[in-house]
This record gives structure tokens, sequence and C-alpha cells, in this order.
């Protein structure tokens, strides 16, 4: 019995741990079951990446090259002065008939002769003036304050804005100042007396530097490729040189910064009374590379462009063609007028070109820097058609390439480079551009080439004045740019930018060059700092970017280690991306 009782407890026992092993398996296995199914059942999210900071900068070129500035339609300028002439012919009649306008006859005294001699001794010869009259007063009538029957009548209304009631900016037939008439210069004259044995001295015996030619020569300051000199002035003007105030609308925009510092930008742009400028011919060289570099479409661009840009050429102008390889190959010997002959020979030499050879882009475009005619009275243009890559062994480097034709280029001749594609050496064409006072003109779409260069050659056929340069007052010479002026052209606009230190009140700018006599053209603007519209930051970035790209134009001709700094400060502090 006793055992039979040991052997049941021990199989109950056995059973019993073996049963609660197999449940707690169970539950466990259940349990773990529950947990998945629970956390599977709930959706999650992709894991995300650490947020990145991006910096937002802005390429140099885009500031530079494809900034907007003002421009007129050729065309419809010309409208505007034929209209404006039939409109003030009336008027202009009747203040010549009245001798209010012109020069004053010089007044001749009798001296030195004769009772003269006894006579008391007359004032000394009295200087010649201009006539001049104060500048009408823009008045406004404050419409809030007309009764309903006044306001009810057929008037136009204009806004109540700030006006520009400086002298400068109002019209008028002579110069501005107090009312009075023109005196001419009084001279005395008297009988040229002469010992026997003695002649007057030849004409063409002068002495070096007595005779004046066209009234600038003899004068130190006043030749063109001396720059700007304010001495031997009066009234920061150049005496005896026409004045171009009167056909040029001048604008001045200012950022000022919270120091009272600021940049500013001085657009120039020739108004409808600028046809008393007259055309300046002009030769110009179309240079096209043709060499296996060159793809057939993008030659095909070349070639339709240059064809339809023919048909911009002035009367008075004269032009060629050059194709390149590794060497040029010249369609006349010198530049030939425009006529229908030349230009169909043009157009055939033109749609001829083939792609062939490598390529020298220094062989190709110094020989047209090189080859002037002689004729100062002429300015020459180049328009370049190239990707600037050359491939021949041995080619010069994009500085090197670039500081040769500055050597070269002692006529000033302008370099204007097109060119599309992202295949470009755009440092090169941009840079050889700017030292050449030209500009380059790229395209990233091939098929926007052929409209981009008509365009500007169109926009640039009627050139006014050439040779110009700039001079500006006090301190603000060093940080205005660019240092050189294009020549101006009717329908175009010439843009300078600077920076002015804290309590500056005005910028004047002195503007000059040459007209189709070979004359100097003046202008003179002084402009308010605190009546000038205000412009957004975005003319500060404008005014780094022309900075910067001084900047690099300057270490191409000479490297230097303390430009290189000069740049990456300018660029770290505006966030300018520099492509090159």
């Amino acid at each position: 019995m006793d055992w039979n009782d040991d052997m049941r407890k021990s199989s109950y026992i056995t059973a019993s741990a073996v049963l609660s092993v197999l449940l707690h398996l169970f539950l466990l296995a259940f349990a773990d079951r529950i947990r998945l199914a629970a956390f599977t059942s709930v959706p999650t999210e992709p894991a995300q990446k650490p947020p990145t900071m991006r910096l937002h900068s802005v390429d140099l070129r885009d500031r530079v090259m494809n900034r907007p500035t003002p421009r007129a339609d050729a065309e419809q300028v010309k409208q505007e002065l034929r209209e404006i002439t039939r409109r003030t012919d009336a008027v202009q009649k009747i203040f010549e008939a009245n001798k209010l306008t012109g020069e004053a006859p010089p007044q001749v005294r009798l001296a030195g002769l004769g009772r003269s001699l006894l006579a008391p001794k007359q004032p000394e010869p009295t200087p010649g003036r201009v006539a001049t009259a104060p500048r009408p007063t823009i008045l406004a009538i404050d419409a809030s304050k007309l009764s309903p029957e006044r306001l009810a009548l057929n008037r136009q209304f204009i806004p109540n804005v700030p006006r520009q009631n400086t002298d400068k900016m109002l019209p008028s037939l002579v110069a501005s100042g107090d009312l009075q008439n023109a005196l001419g210069k009084s001279y005395d004259v008297g009988m040229r007396l002469s010992l026997p044995g003695f002649k007057p001295l030849p004409p063409g015996e002068l002495p070096p530097g007595a005779d004046g030619g066209d009234g600038t020569a003899g004068r130190e300051g006043l030749g063109p490729r001396n720059g700007a000199k304010l001495s031997g002035l009066e009234d920061g003007r150049f005496q005896g040189i026409d004045q171009m105030d009167a056909l040029m609308a001048v604008r001045l925009t200012v950022f000022e910064e919270r120091d009272g510092s600021g940049v500013f930008r001085v657009d120039i742009s020739p108004n409808p009374r600028s046809e008393r400028l007259q055309s300046i011919p002009k030769d110009v060289v179309f240079v096209i590379d043709c060499s296996t570099s060159i793809s057939p479409q993008k030659l095909e661009q070349f070639q339709v462009g240059a064809v339809e840009a023919f048909a911009s050429l002035q009367p008075q102008d004269r032009f060629n063609v050059v194709s390149f390889r590794d060497e040029p190959n010249v369609l006349f010997d010198k530049p030939v007028p425009v006529d229908k002959t030349h230009l169909d020979k043009a157009v055939q030499y033109v749609q001829a070109l083939v792609r062939d050879g490598m390529t020298d882009v220094f062989a190709g475009v110094a020989p047209s820097v090189t080859g002037q005619t002689g004729d100062e009275a002429r300015p020459l243009l180049i328009y370049l058609m190239t990707d600037g890559k050359s491939t021949v062994r041995e080619s010069l480097a994009n500085d090197a390439l670039i500081r040769k034709i500055v050597e070269l280029n002692k006529g000033d001749v302008s370099i204007y480079a097109f060119s599309a594609g992202r295949s470009a050496n755009l440092q090169l064409l941009d840079f050889l551009a700017y030292h050449n006072r030209g500009a380059s003109l790229h395209k990233e779409k091939l098929a926007e080439f052929r409209g981009n260069m008509v365009g500007f050659v169109a926009g640039h056929s009627d050139l006014i004045v050439r040779d110009v340069r700039y001079h500006v007052t006090g301190d603000l010479a060093a940080e205005i740019f660019p240092k050189t002026l294009p020549h101006l052209y009717r329908g175009e606009t010439l843009s300078v930018y600077g920076r002015y230190p804290s309590g500056t009140q005005e910028i004047a700018l002195q503007v000059y060059g040459r007209d189709a006599e070979g004359k100097l053209e003046e202008l003179v603007f002084r402009g308010s700092v605190l009546d000038a519209p205000r412009a957004s930051p975005q003319l500060a970035l404008d005014w780094a970017a022309q900075k910067v790209f001084h900047l690099i134009g300057e270490r191409t001709l000479k490297p230097a280690p303390e430009i290189d700094v000069q740049i990456r400060q300018v660029a770290e502090r505006y966030n300018l991306f520099i492509p090159y």
C-alpha cells in the first residue's frame, strides 16, 4: 500500500511539473505573438535624414553679365525724335529770329593807334558770356482742396509724387542761370608794324604745342588717351567743348546702409534731343570659329547670326569677315563699304564655311586687333563667335592670351564675344571682352544664340560718342566700377557703380568723349544723395559683383596675393559664387 501511494504521488508531481512547464511555454508563446502583432499593426514612418543647412549664393556672372539695363528701341527713339522736332521747330525759329540763342558776336575796339595812345587807359577786355535763364518752376495743385465743380471738369490728373526740380533736370534752350543775354568777348586790335628785313612767321612753323588743332591737343589733360584731369577747368567743366547735358537722361539711384554710407548707380541714356549727335562711321569685323571643336549645330547658329547681323550695318560703316581654325582666313584685304556687292560676297563666304582642323583662338583674333586701318575717327568693333577653347599644341593659357591681346590693342579696339552651350571657355571670353572695351554675351541654350547676337548688333549699330571716359569727384574714384566705359550708342545705357562714405551729400560725375566730327562732348552731372530714389539691397550686390569682376580682371593682368585676399573678402561678405 505504502509503496503504491508513493508511486502515485511521484507520478502526480511529475505530471504537474510537466503540465506547468507546458502551460508556461504556451502562455509565453501566446504572449509573444500578441506583442509582436500589436507592434506590427502600427504603421511605421520611414527614417528621415537629418536636416542639412543650405546656403543661397549668387553667381557673379548673373549680376555682371545678365543684369537688365534700361534700353529704348532704336526705331521708337527715332519716331519720338521726329515728333519732338516737329513740335519744337516753331519755338526754335522764334528764338533764332529774336537772337535769343547762339553765341554773341565779338566786340572789337581800336587800341594802340593815333589818339588812343593819349586816351585814358581802357578797362581790360571783357570776357564773353552765354545767354542764361532761370528754369521754370513746376507747380502742383492739390486736387483734394478743389471744389466738386472743379473736380468734375474734364482734365488730366497727375499723381502727386516728388519731382526733380533741379536746374539740370528741367528743359531749356539756354544754359541755367540768371536772366541775361549773351555778350561777345571784346578784343583790342591794332595795326601790325614790322621792321625792315623782318617778316611774320609763316604758317606751319609755329612753336611746338602752340597749334591747338581741334582746340584740345595743345591743352594738357584733354587728350582722349590721358583720362580726365581737372586742372585747367572752370566750374568743373572743360572750356570750349560742346556740352551734352541736355542730350542725356541721367538717373542716380542709391542704397543707404545703416551707418549712413551706401552704394549708388548712375545710368546715362541718350534722350530724344540726342539727334544732334550724328552717327559715327565704324569698322566692324565678324570673326567666326569654324574648327572641329564647334559642333555642326553651333556653326549653323554662327552662320545664321552673322548673315542676319549684316543687315544692321550702317551705310557709312565698313566691314570684313574672318574665319579661323589654327590660323585666320580673311575675306577682304581690308574693311570694305557696306554695299550689295560686298554683302553678297560676305553671305556666300559665311554660308560656305565647314568644320575642319584644330583651334587657335589667339591666332584667330590677334590679326584683326593689330591690322587696324589707321583711321582713329572710325572705331573698330570685333564680333567674335567661338567657344573659346584652343586645341592646338602649346596653346596659350587664358591669362597669357588676354595679356597678349591687351598689349597688342593700342587703338582701343572693342571685342564682343558671343558663345553658347555649356562647354564654352567663359573665363577667357568674359575677360577678353572686359579688358578690350567690349562685352561677353553667352547663352546656355544653343537655339537662343542667333537672336541674342542679332539683337545685340542691331542695338549697337548707331554709335554717337566714342572713346568715352569719366571722372568722379572726391574720394569716390577708388570704389567706382567699371573703370573703363564702352562707346555710347543711341538707345543704350551706360551704368557706373560706386560706394560713398557716410556724410556724402552729392555725387558729381563728368563724362566726355568724341562725336562724329572728332570734337569733345562733355556731360557734367550732380545728383543729391538725399533726393535720389532708393534702391533695394540688390544694388549693393551689383556693386560688389562689379568690384569682384574688376579685381579678377586685375589679377588676370598682374597676379598678386593681396588681390586674392580682396576677392575672397568681398565674395564672402556678399555671398557671391565665383565660377572662375
